[in-house]
């Protein structure tokens, strides 16, 4: 994870002769122009520290310039360091640092290791508890409290082309106007990203500065598909560029094809799963959709309810529908023709949709292989096969009889005809449901219109329509 800085002005020289200073890097308890309060307990009193390079120079290869010590009083952050003058490069820093009096800045590069959000001032804040200090340096500009807006912007953009260890990519301007013409980088050049490690150092930096962070973050979103590296977008990314399930700074990777089995309620009540995907928000998060289905598409856009498949629980966080679970299943063994997702997802999806049939103390039907022997299916494997066709038919016979509604023209005769003889079917399917049900699997709601499922009550929708 690439280290964040903040900067501060307050300078002592203590001691020209040995290279001593005092220099103020936070201070405690207020509102920072990257929206963050710091809190005394984040700093350890006595810890040491690297004096680095002029403007965080050593994480690019520079030598440090000396070293010190954090001290932590009431209100400040200090340190305590002495530059190295018996080196060039230390005597050089020093002298710099000296001459620049009160213009200069000190910043420091830090990891938060415990930190929660909270409202002061009627302002949404980060409060940080506990960071991992790894270096104090001086800097010509920074995005502490006592920096110009310009410095906010160019501490955003140098941010961004941090690598995963400090290290940072230079880009001229030229490089960003020729990336920004091809669409690899923003339209003022900024958030530039070539390759994976681009990317990665530009996931960090969203939610930092002044921009709108969510159209940086369609960006590299964008751009995470053309570098087919989806799997680094994090799946709980809030459009300010924060992480909204933990408020943690580390990246979570998010979960692209499968979803993991997960323990939920069952229920055996109809389903319509077209109803339920247009029930959802379109503004869904990534993890309430997994919670719906039971596949995404590794390449695809994962905040788009397009992007998913396999939706089998009554909205999110809502139980698991045994009808959709077997449906599904079905549809693996081809019972709809194209699966839609790749072969090598389709034991995972399996494996996701049979957890909740077990849950629910059901048989589970196998998952057959190309080279399964042909010959009779057993009657519940047929039975659930047959479902799942007459269910997909019927959603795809309500998509055609809309659009010929929309053209003002009705059901041709010969479709009329076949609709009318598959619900003539479906009646006398509803007449065996008078033979009783066996005890151990009795449905949870045994009403007539549960009993004789969902295809029915799709068909009249239908003729209806």
């Amino acid at each position: 994870m690439a280290p964040q800085t903040k900067a501060l002005r307050a300078v002592e020289i203590k001691d020209a002769s040995q290279g001593l200073v005092q220099a103020v890097f936070s201070t405690f308890d207020v509102i920072d122009r990257d929206g963050d309060i710091t809190r005394k307990t984040a700093f350890r009193n006595g810890a040491p520290v690297r004096i680095s390079a002029y403007n965080h120079a050593s994480w690019e290869g520079a030598l440090p310039v000396g070293k010190g010590t954090i001290r932590v009083t009431d209100n400040e952050a200090i340190l305590d360091g002495q530059f190295f003058m018996n080196t060039t490069h230390g005597r050089d820093a020093f002298e710099t640092v000296k001459a620049m009096g009160d213009l200069q800045e000190f910043s420091y590069g830090f990891n938060v290791t415990d930190s929660e959000p909270g409202d002061v001032e009627g302002k949404s804040v980060r409060i940080i508890k506990g960071v991992d200090v790894h270096e104090v340096s001086p800097v010509l500009l920074g995005a502490g409290i006592g920096t110009r807006t310009l410095a906010v912007k160019q501490a955003a953009r140098e941010i961004a082309e941090l690598g995963e260890f400090g290290q940072k990519r230079t880009f001229t301007q030229s490089e960003r106007d020729a990336a920004a013409s091809a669409g690899h980088a923003m339209d003022d050049g900024s958030y530039p990203i070539k390759d994976v490690q681009d990317l990665r150092n530009a996931i960090r930096a969203v939610g930092r500065g002044g921009a709108n962070h969510n159209a940086i973050r369609q960006h590299i979103m964008r751009r995470a598909r053309a570098l087919n590296a989806s799997n680094l977008i994090p799946d709980n990314w809030a459009k300010d560029g924060s992480l909204m399930d933990d408020g943690k700074s580390a990246v979570i990777p998010a979960i692209k094809g499968a979803v993991p089995a997960h323990e939920t309620d069952t229920v055996t009540r109809s389903w319509n799963g077209t109803a339920t995907v247009k029930a959802l928000a379109d503004d869904a998060r990534p993890s309430e959709l997994r919670s719906v289905y039971a596949w995404v598409d590794p390449d695809a856009d994962p905040e788009a309810k397009s992007s998913y498949r396999f939706p089998h629980h009554h909205g999110v966080g809502g139980p698991a529908n045994i009808k959709a679970c077997l449906q599904g299943i079905a549809t693996l063994n081809g019972a709809s023709g194209d699966l839609g997702i790749p072969e090598e997802h389709r034991e995972a999806v399996y494996k996701h949709l049979s957890a909740h049939l077990l849950d629910a103390d059901r048989d589970v039907p196998e998952l057959r292989t190309a080279e399964a022997p042909s010959g009779r299916k057993r009657f519940a494997d047929e039975a659930i096969e047959v479902l799942a066709a007459v269910s997909n038919f019927i959603d795809r016979a309500s998509e055609v009889v809309a659009l010929r509604a929309r053209k003002n023209r009705g059901i041709a005769p010969a479709t009329a005809d076949l609709l009318s003889w598959l619900e003539g079917d479906l009646v006398r399917l509803k007449s065996l449901l008078d033979t009783p049900v066996d005890d151990d699997h009795t449905p949870q709601q045994p009403s007539d219109d549960e009993l004789a499922a969902v295809v029915l009550a799709a068909v009249a929708r239908v003729n209806g329509l």
